[in-house]
């Protein structure tokens, strides 16, 4: 396993409930070190590689045989972008690198869909900010940038998307990051509460059998605007039937194998389920779609080792899942504007799977906890009033 974060861990506890033994790569230490099942792989941490070293340190690993399983977008693309010779050793059930392209940079994407015929907000390309310039007014009302490559821009800026109250103001934000190296995109937000949002999750095989679906709909999110899902359920594949036969379409024609998440947003204007992306690998609640019977790295497993996963059975609908630190947030925002109640917020609580608490691997979550009191601890700290000042 290559990765870190809720991610990896969910990839975890999913190999491990399939009986599949996993040594990690973990690029940043995290809750993931904490779980029961936690084995770093031979000399990982030592030598501490990164996508860019990935071949290099297969190379020298003594381990016979293993699957690799990438948990984010850079493993992902140094995975399958192996050398021909490490690929039996280290087989996988990824994308090809074409395909991985496609689905990583923003404006391939936008491309795609358009070709494709794949309902999408619409999208601007920004070579340069000077390129803002000549885009009609009409294009930044209600609209924001977003990057080319969101992992690097989360990494270094710590948010996914920026608003853009006119054009002024978006030429500033775009110029602002250029000088960083990001190249954006403008993008026109689609109406709607993050209730509507849906993810259509999954896995194709090497035959380019789609049979296994999961769909859930995201009820909450945190930040409201450009956040993360806080609180979803799992509801059936009918209820958003556009989205997955886009899903279906669009990996098609990529000639797509492996795990993948598709997020959705059906628009408030028109109904239409709009694609905002396809994530090409395992993400944050990959553990949530087990829990409801559907063990999509189980099958990735099976399908890069030449077998043939087990048919995918009906996954139970009406689970919750819940990241309880970033709902708290979200409800204190709803609660304030009266958009949720107290009552409803705390049956939600007692009735919803925990993204990192589970009974058989507790600890992940204590340490997630006490991350959280320390960073609050010294938040308060570095804030408090001088003594002088202090009633």
């Amino acid at each position: 396993m290559l990765g870190s974060g809720f991610t990896a861990l969910g990839v975890l506890r999913n190999l491990a409930a399939a009986g599949v033994v996993a040594y990690l790569v973990i690029d940043v230490p995290d809750l993931t070190k904490s779980s029961r099942w936690y084995r770093p792989a031979p000399g990982a941490e030592d030598k501490k590689p990164t996508p860019g070293t990935l071949a290099t340190f297969l190379e020298g690993l003594p381990i016979d045989r293993a699957v690799l399983v990438p948990c984010s977008d850079h493993w992902t693309v140094a995975a399958a972008g192996l050398p021909a010779a490490l690929i039996h050793r280290f087989p996988r059930s990824l994308p090809t690198p074409s395909a991985l392209v496609t689905l990583t940079d923003k404006a391939a994407f936008g491309d795609f869909c358009a070709r494709a015929g794949i309902p999408r907000p619409d999208t601007w390309l920004i070579d340069h900010p000077e390129a803002l310039g000549d885009l009609p007014e009409a294009a930044f009302r209600n609209a924001f940038l977003k990057p080319r490559d969101s992992q690097a821009f989360v990494a270094r800026v710590g948010v996914k998307a920026l608003h853009v109250a006119d054009r002024a103001d978006a030429i500033r934000l775009a110029t602002h990051y250029a000088a960083k190296g990001f190249k954006l995109i403008l993008q026109r937000y689609v109406a709607g509460p993050a209730s509507n949002h849906y993810f259509v999750d999954g896995f194709v095989d090497r035959h380019g059998d789609a049979s296994a679906v999961f769909v859930r709909r995201r009820l909450r999110m945190y930040p409201t605007d450009f956040g993360n899902s806080s609180y979803m359920v799992s509801v059936p594949a009918a209820e958003a039937a556009p989205a997955v036969e886009s899903v279906r379409r669009a990996l098609a024609q990529l000639d797509y194998r492996g795990v993948f998440s598709a997020e959705f947003k059906r628009d408030a204007d028109d109904g239409a389920f709009r694609v905002l992306e396809i994530n090409p690998r395992p993400w944050w609640y990959v553990r949530f779609a087990a829990q409801c019977g559907m063990n999509l790295c189980g099958r990735a497993y099976a399908d890069a080792l030449g077998q043939s996963p087990p048919p995918a059975n009906a996954y139970r609908v009406g689970r919750g899942c819940m990241h309880v630190h970033y709902d708290y947030f979200a409800c204190r925002e709803l609660l304030r504007t009266g958009q949720v109640s107290r009552r409803s917020w705390l049956w939600s609580w007692l009735t919803s799977h925990k993204a990192a608490f589970e009974w058989n691997d507790p600890l992940p979550a204590c340490v997630d906890v006490a991350r959280i009191l320390g960073r609050a601890l010294r938040h308060r700290l570095l804030h408090a009033d001088p003594p002088s000042q202090r009633s």
